[in-house]
């Protein structure tokens, strides 16, 4: 019920303050109607006064619709292109808040000698793939939120073209206020002369976000422990060979000594 009462408060008022814009409008309207007069043109052969007000009120009409059309998308374009400043700046500061992160535990723990056990190679390889999966999450991190701030700021810059177009669609009409052969087309090119392009959250491919150095170090490193522990058995099996023969010969040579 609160929540009700809330929606039904902020609809209201937000059609009270649109009310108010338009009556602001159309008292600016109203006391340049004179003005707006001399740049209408009108019929001078025509003695009709009735027929000449009327072209100029439907003139004032167009262009106070025209007005409240592009005001109101000003506003909306303006506000989001802040957001996306504010969203562009935050995730820029977590890049560089989680790398000095990163370096900072790197600086700290760089030296760190494991006096619990001995240091041997199965200990170093799990220091090692600890640290490289570390490294290589928070890189990955870091270079998504490079990627998205870029697109957060690049956003902004095409709402506020896109803000830039509207005002100039605006002067167009006013210029051709009389042109009664504008047509739709004419708005279109004139509302969108500088709109183009994708989306640049759409450069963002997760293929490419994983692509960093200790990435492609940890997803080497898989294949170079694969090997190094073939090697390793393989050696292993060489050396029990001489063994097994060496025991076979001692065993050979007490039964001789028996059966003699």
């Amino acid at each position: 019920m609160c929540a009700w009462c809330t929606r039904s408060g902020r609809t209201k008022r937000e059609f009270e303050q649109l009310a108010l814009q338009i009556k602001l409008r159309n008292d600016v309207l109203k006391k340049s109607q004179a003005n707006l007069k001399n740049v209408v043109p009108t019929d001078t052969s025509s003695t009709d006064t009735s027929s000449t007000d009327a072209s100029s009120t439907e003139a004032v009409f167009r262009l106070a619709a025209v007005d409240l059309f592009v005001e109101k998308a000003q506003d909306v374009l303006t506000h989001r292109a802040r957001n996306m400043v504010r969203a562009g700046i935050a995730t820029s500061v977590g890049a560089v808040a989680a790398l000095i992160t990163l370096s900072v535990f790197i600086a700290r723990h760089a030296g760190d000698v494991p006096y619990d056990h001995t240091l041997n190679i199965n200990v170093l390889v799990l220091r090692v793939v600890s640290a490289i999966s570390l490294g290589a999450i928070v890189l990955v991190g870091v270079k998504y939120f490079v990627a998205l701030a870029r697109s957060f700021l690049h956003e902004s810059v095409t709402l506020l073209g896109r803000r830039h177009a509207l005002r100039f669609g605006r002067m167009y009409v006013y210029l051709n206020a009389g042109n009664k052969e504008m047509k739709l087309e004419d708005l279109r090119e004139a509302f969108q002369w500088n709109i183009g392009g994708d989306s640049s959250f759409l450069d963002i491919k997760p293929e490419e976000i994983g692509k960093t150095p200790w990435g492609t170090l940890a997803q080497s490193l898989g294949p170079a422990l694969e090997k190094g522990v073939e090697k390793g058995i393989e050696k292993g099996f060489r050396n029990a060979q001489p063994n097994k023969k060496e025991d076979e010969d001692s065993d050979n040579s007490k039964d001789a000594n028996s059966g003699s």
